[in-house]
């Protein structure tokens, strides 16, 4: 993806952000076609989750399950500031490790933007998503599928599953998810992203850390990463009281280990963060203290 297409794709994301703070009256006028046949889709994955292909922002064909994919399905892309960050600062060649990679939405992003010199690395444990990932990306051929946990050794833990059209509150923390729906607890295998990357012999530029208040455990499987490679890192934070003490582990994990927290505009662009004491939800990207970002 070159220079120009990339910057495309960031003003159409910038664009299609407006409609965001809108009503549906209002959403309705600014983007009628998409905004009635969202709203249909929308009322009947409300009744019974379902399956639905589509196209991302950037052109690539991806199956979702409705509700969970109603974003990818309206807007096209998911998180607008680190989806723009992505587009600014990944390059051709570089290694990305997508952590909670679902049905593939960064995975298939961050394909396009290492090309075929690069590679992407994916992980996602539960296995109805492991097959809608896989169906997103069987036909690229530098991201590597695993169809397990990253966590902080090799192991076999219990993680709960809310099923289809839920999959993104899937999470092997103790406290279950803020989801008020019951689920399903299986077991699943994990690996620590040390001996992960050991064994592929691989140097990732940027690792994305999206694992429903499991994030504390990855980053103590990374201490080998974090003194030798000092990958940048994004890290999902959360303001529920039940992973509370994941994020604030996490974050000062990472600061022990010299890493600067910075927050993602909407544009892609970076800026020092100061830490808070509470989070409603974000992504905190989290850069090693000796490195200098060029956008």
């Amino acid at each position: 993806m070159n220079r120009e297409q990339r910057e495309k794709i960031i003003q159409k994301i910038v664009e299609m952000e407006k409609l965001r703070p809108l009503g549906r009256g209002e959403r309705l006028i600014k983007a009628p076609v998409r905004t009635f046949f969202y709203y249909i889709l929308a009322a009947f994955s409300r009744v019974k989750p379902y399956k639905l292909r589509f196209r991302t922002l950037w052109g690539a064909k991806m199956t979702s399950y409705l509700p969970e994919g109603n974003t990818f399905y309206y807007y096209g892309y998911c998180e607008a500031n680190l989806t723009n960050f992505l587009i600014r600062f990944l390059k051709e060649g570089n290694t990305m490790i997508d952590v909670g990679a679902q049905v593939g939405f960064y995975s298939m992003l961050a394909s396009a933007l290492v090309g075929e010199e690069g590679q992407v690395h994916s992980f996602e444990p539960t296995p109805w998503t492991f097959d809608l990932l896989m169906q997103n990306t069987n036909k690229l051929s530098n991201i590597v599928l695993n169809n397990n946990a990253a966590s902080d050794r090799k192991d076999s833990i219990p993680f709960k599953d809310y099923g289809p059209g839920y999959g993104a509150y899937n999470t092997a923390h103790k406290n279950g998810s803020i989801l008020n729906k019951k689920a399903k607890t299986i077991i699943i295998k994990t690996i620590a992203l040390d001996d992960y990357c050991e064994d592929k012999n691989i140097r990732p530029d940027f690792i994305k850390l999206d694992a429903e208040g499991h994030e504390y455990a990855i980053l103590n499987g990374m201490n080998r990463l974090f003194e030798k490679t000092r990958p940048l890192v994004a890290l999902e934070v959360v303001g529920s009281d039940e992973w509370a003490d994941n994020r604030e582990r996490s974050i000062e994990f990472l600061m022990d280990k010299k890493y600067k927290p910075y927050e993602m505009s909407l544009d892609g662009f970076i800026s020092p963060h100061i830490i808070k004491k509470n989070y409603k939800y974000d992504n905190l990207l989290f850069v090693p203290e000796e490195k200098d970002i060029i956008l």
